[in-house]
Parts: structure tokens; C-alpha cells; sequence
């Protein structure tokens, strides 16, 4: 990736152009290291992104919405404080250096105008946000640097804030051919493309390989094999780059790979030589968008998702090892049963049977062959009362079996329940739906209620769809939704899926009335989706449950999305994504 001094220069062009003298309107943290500045001018409005992600650090305009927390962490209260209703006055680069300065006018709380500077400085792991008033002094930044992490340069509230150190280059943009040729012939023979990075400021790996590329006709020479000729060629070609950027129309490339976004410049990568695909996009922040939109979506759900596969596992670990406890101690009460029995056989042989009497032999009449058997005795007890501490064990026992038997069907349902929400979360597709699980989770006692809720989130819409036959068609994303679609959208004469055995959705399909049969195609399309979106989406074939919905139960205390169901038929269909996605009502 080349998000190099010479990207940086072009977004800086193009932030000065769409958003100088817009005013702050909001400011959002959608993640711990991405700030969201909305902007607003006479002209219209715009988002101002800054992320210091070290994976994908940047500064853009940005055309995507990204989920807003509910709760402001710390760095975007204090942004809010002194940029709310701020104007955006200045935007700097020191030459082509890979840190832009965003220059705020806002009112302090004496009512005076000051200047705020919000620093983006892009270096890779050490990238970051920092905050610095009109004395130069450190506010906070969004990655504090104490002297625990370094003894050259703190980022900490209070302190005074100091560039990172220059580097000793030469400007593309701005240095003669004169001073451009004196750099390249005091360096020692290399690579062309390696000797570029060594003169020039603002320039990536990548970019130098395709200034090489292009000044050397795709040959691979070192440094003192370029002729005069060739120097011009680079040093037009790095003029040729201002001047399109400066005029808005530059060739803004990605390259993808597999599809997969690989590589993006300000201008196209003939490097590649048409190895990979390319695409052209009219500005910086467009391209970024495209370039990093899937990919940050990807890193948040990686994150959040294995935080709750991990709270998950733990779960279904313990309610196992539960499981397993509970059944071996039932099976010892089972085992009590004898208790009886003997204590019978002992009040049938009082009569030859002695206070201190350690052991008694008797006929075992409950043994089809009427073996003897001999049954241990306390000496201090008599006969009669050996009889009743017998029978004791075997009540206690009769008792442990009938409470075990509750909490191994409660066990059991657990496991199921976490199952389904292992579905979910192996389905989630969005930030929200891992949001939606974490909420549930939190409902159920699994994780602690470590955010002040301030308002609800906003429900998602249960996923519709209608059949070829016209029939509408509702899919729950969660456990939550399932419920609500069971037990309150759903009338009595509409049709309820799930799959067979398997943790799934719950798929309603609407009836047109009481008169009108439900076509055969219309319940077959409804079976594919309940199979699609169901832990068997892989599978080749899926049986699927199916009932009218006044059929459909929920047990009181039943956990969320867990029901009963009689008078069901059962069909095999294969899960089928396409035809999903054909039916969906958005498509």
C-alpha cells in the first residue's frame, strides 16, 4: 500500500477544497483508534475520517457511515469539548511528510476565540491522533505515549508537543534538477527504484518502483546506469504528478488481487503489467473508502466476534462440565434404588437379626434365582433402626434423582440455547448483529452490563423475502427476532420453519387468508430459506420442520428463540444462497 507523503498531499488538497471553513457538527468514535468528524458548510456536508489503526492508518473524507457507539470513549468527549461548533480553518502538511495538521477556530469556555490543532500523524505502528492548543501544548491523544514506550518523544496531556523528526530528503515537488541529481550522485550505486527512495521525501516502496518503471522503460537499472535523459524523464513524470493532482485529475489506482484489494497510488501501476486487476477512482478518499471499507469491517467483526466466541465457549464448557457431573451423580442415585431392597430384606429377617451385628446373611427374594446376600450393619443400631437408616438412603436418594433430573433437562437446554447462539454468531454479517448478540448475552447473565445504556438500539428489520407465488416470507436474524416473529407477528394460520435438530432461524411464511391454500412451490422456497440461514448452510441436504404457527409454543422461562411445536412435517431441501438472494424484497 502507498499511503505515502504524496497520497497524503493529494487528500489534503482535497479536504481544503471540500471542507475549509465547514463548520464541526458532530464528532463520533466508532472504534478505539477511528475518530468521525461530521462537517457542515454553506455547500453541503461531508465526513472527515481519522484512524490511527497502525493496520490501516489514515486521513479522508469518507462517504461511509460507520456505527456510532452509544457511549463517547474519553479522547471523543474531549474532542467534542473544544471542536463543537469549531470551523475548520487550516490544513498543513510539512512538505511531504506523512502528518497533516487540521488547524480548528472554536470558542473556548471564556468566550474566546482559540485555535485547535488536530495532528494526524501516519507512521505506521506508531500512528496516532493527537490534540495540541494554541500554546502547543498536548490536550491528549487518541494513543498515549508515555515514557514507558519511548524516552525521545511523550504524547501525554500537558506536555509540549514536538514533531517527529524530519527526514533529511528532498521534496519531489519542489527541489531543482540541480539539487535532485547532487542527492542521487552522492549515494552509492543501487537500484534505481531504491536510490529514489533514498533522495525523495514522500514517496513509498511502491510508488518509487513505478517512477523507476516508468523512467527506465520497465528495465532494471541501478542508479549509475540512468542517463541525463532518463533524470528528465523522472524528474517530468514527478512534475507531471503535481500538476494532476493540483488540477483534480489524477488516475487515483487500486489493484486487486483474487478480487481482494492489494495495492493503491496516485497514479496507475504499470509495474503489474496488467498481471492484476485495476481500477481508477476521481479522488483519494473514494479510493480509501473502497480500499479499506471491507477490510475495517472485517477487523472489527474479527474482534468482537472472537471476544464473544470466547465468552461462548467458556459458557458451553461449564454447562458440559455440568452436564457430565450431574448425569454421573444421577446415575450413582440410580444405583441408591438397592437401598430399599435391602432395607425390606431386613425388616423380613428381625427375628435373626442382633443389636451388634456388624453384617446379616439373608435370602434375597428381589433376585430372580433367590441367592443369599449378605448387608453391612452399624453394631450401635438395632435391627429395625439398620431397616430405617436404609430406607433413608434410598428417600434421599429418590429425591437427589427427581432434583438431578430437573437441572440436567435445564443443562440440556442451556447447551441448546448456546448452540443457537454459536449459529448466530458464525451467520453475523454486520456490526450490529454481533451487537445484538453481545446485548442478549448480557440479558442472560453471561456477561456483565459493562455499558450505561442510553437509549436502545434502533431494531433491526427481520429479513423478507417473497416467493415466486407472491407469498411474503420473514426470516429472524436472532434470537430475539425469532421470538418476536414467533410469538407476535406470526397469525395462526401462517406457516413456522426451523430446522430439524439443528440450531437455525425461525421462518414465518404469511398466509393470504384462512381460504386460500399456501402453494406447494411458495413452502418449498420457505424450507430453502429456513435451511440457508440454519447451522446446516453447508450442507447438501437439510431436513426442515414445519407447522402452522398456532401449533408453535414458548414454555414459560424458556430462553430466547426456544419453542415447542406439534403437528410438523418434515421436508429434505438443499440450502440454496442464490435463490435466497433472488427472493430477498430488497434485491
Amino acid at each position: 500500500m502507498a499511503f505515502d507523503g504524496i497520497y497524503l498531499y493529494a487528500l489534503a488538497r482535497q479536504i481544503s477544497q471540500e471542507a475549509l471553513n465547514s463548520r464541526v457538527e458532530k464528532i463520533h468514535q466508532p472504534s478505539k483508534e477511528e475518530i468521525v468528524i461530521w462537517l457542515r458548510s454553506p455547500a453541503g456536508r461531508c465526513r472527515l475520517l481519522c484512524c490511527a489503526n497502525p493496520s490501516a492508518p489514515r486521513i479522508q473524507l469518507t462517504g461511509l457511515n460507520p456505527e456510532n457507539p452509544k457511549i463517547p470513549p474519553q479522547f471523543c468527549t474531549l474532542l467534542r469539548k473544544h471542536l463543537s461548533t469549531g470551523k475548520l480553518a487550516g490544513v498543513r502538511q510539512e512538505g511531504l511528510d506523512r502528518v497533516l495538521h487540521l488547524d480548528f477556530e472554536a470558542i473556548n469556555e471564556l468566550g474566546d476565540v482559540v485555535t485547535i490543532t488536530l495532528t494526524m500523524e501516519i507512521m505506521g505502528r506508531h500512528s496516532n491522533l493527537i490534540l495540541v492548543n494554541q500554546e502547543g501544548k498536548v490536550l491528549d491523544a487518541i494513543r498515549r505515549v508515555g515514557e514507558e514506550q519511548s524516552s525521545v518523544r511523550l504524547l501525554l496531556p500537558g506536555v509540549t508537543y514536538r514533531p517527529a523528526p524530519a527526514q533529511h530528503k528532498l521534496n519531489p515537488f519542489d527541489a531543482t534538477p540541480e539539487q535532485a541529481k547532487a542527492a542521487f550522485a552522492a549515494l552509492p550505486d543501487m537500484a534505481f527504484a531504491k536510490a529514489i527512495l533514498q533522495v525523495y521525501q514522500g514517496i513509498s516502496p511502491l510508488l518509487s518502483r513505478e517512477l523507476a518503471e516508468y523512467t527506465c522503460n520497465g528495465a532494471e537499472l541501478t542508479k549509475n546506469q540512468v542517463s541525463d535523459y532518463r533524470y528528465q524523464r523522472l524528474f517530468d513524470r514527478l512534475a507531471e504528478l503535481k500538476q494532476q493532482i493540483d488540477s483534480n485529475c489524477a488516475a487515483y489506482t487500486m489493484v486487486l488481487e483474487n478480487g481482494r484489494p492489494r495495492e493503491f497510488s496516485v497514479c496507475p501501476l504499470e509495474q503489474y503489467r496488467g498481471a492484476l486487476e485495476s481500477r481508477e477512482f476521481a479522488d483519494p478518499s473514494s479510493l480509501l473508502d473502497g480500499f479499506y471499507s471491507q477490510r475495517d469491517l472485517q477487523l472489527r467483526m474479527a474482534q468482537k466476534g472472537q471476544d464473544l466466541l470466547r465468552v461462548l465457549t467458556s459458557a458451553s464448557q461449564r454447562a458440559q462440565r455440568k452436564l457430565d457431573h450431574r448425569q454421573q451423580e444421577l446415575q450413582r442415585s440410580l444405583d441408591r434404588q438397592r437401598y430399599q431392597q435391602l432395607g425390606d430384606l431386613i425388616q423380613a429377617n428381625l427375628y435373626q437379626i442382633q443389636k451388634g451385628d456388624t453384617q446379616a446373611t439373608v435370602t434375597d427374594y428381589f433376585d430372580p434365582e433367590q441367592k443369599p446376600v449378605t448387608i453391612s450393619l452399624n453394631p450401635a443400631l438395632s435391627p429395625a433402626q439398620n431397616a430405617q437408616k436404609y430406607y433413608k438412603e434410598y428417600r434421599k436418594a429418590k429425591t437427589a434423582r427427581e432434583l438431578l433430573g430437573d437441572l440436567i433437562q435445564q443443562n440440556q437446554e442451556e447447551i441448546v440455547y448456546l448452540d443457537s447462539i454459536f449459529d448466530e454468531l458464525a451467520r453475523a454479517t454486520r456490526e450490529s448483529d454481533l451487537n445484538a448478540i453481545r446485548e442478549e448475552l448480557e440479558q442472560q447473565g453471561y456477561l456483565r452490563k459493562t455499558r450505561r445504556k442510553l437509549k436502545p438500539d434502533k431494531p433491526l428489520p427481520p429479513m423478507e423475502f417473497v416467493t415466486e407465488d407472491g407469498f411474503t416470507v420473514f426470516c429472524g436474524r436472532n434470537n430475539r427476532q425469532n421470538d418476536q416473529l414467533t410469538l407476535k407477528t406470526a397469525r395462526n394460520y401462517d406457516l413456522w420453519f426451523h430446522t430439524k435438530d439443528i440450531p437455525g432461524s425461525h421462518v414465518i411464511l404469511q398466509s393470504q387468508g384462512e381460504d386460500r391454500p399456501i402453494p406447494e412451490r411458495s413452502i418449498l422456497q420457505a424450507a430453502t430459506i429456513a435451511a440457508t440461514h440454519s447451522r446446516g448452510q453447508d450442507s447438501n441436504q437439510v431436513p426442515v420442520d414445519y407447522t402452522l404457527i398456532k401449533y408453535v409454543k414458548k414454555p414459560n422461562g424458556a430462553r430466547p428463540g426456544m419453542v415447542i411445536f406439534t403437528h410438523n412435517k418434515t421436508l429434505y431441501v438443499a440450502p440454496n444462497p442464490a435463490l435466497c438472494e433472488k427472493l430477498a424484497k430488497d434485491s
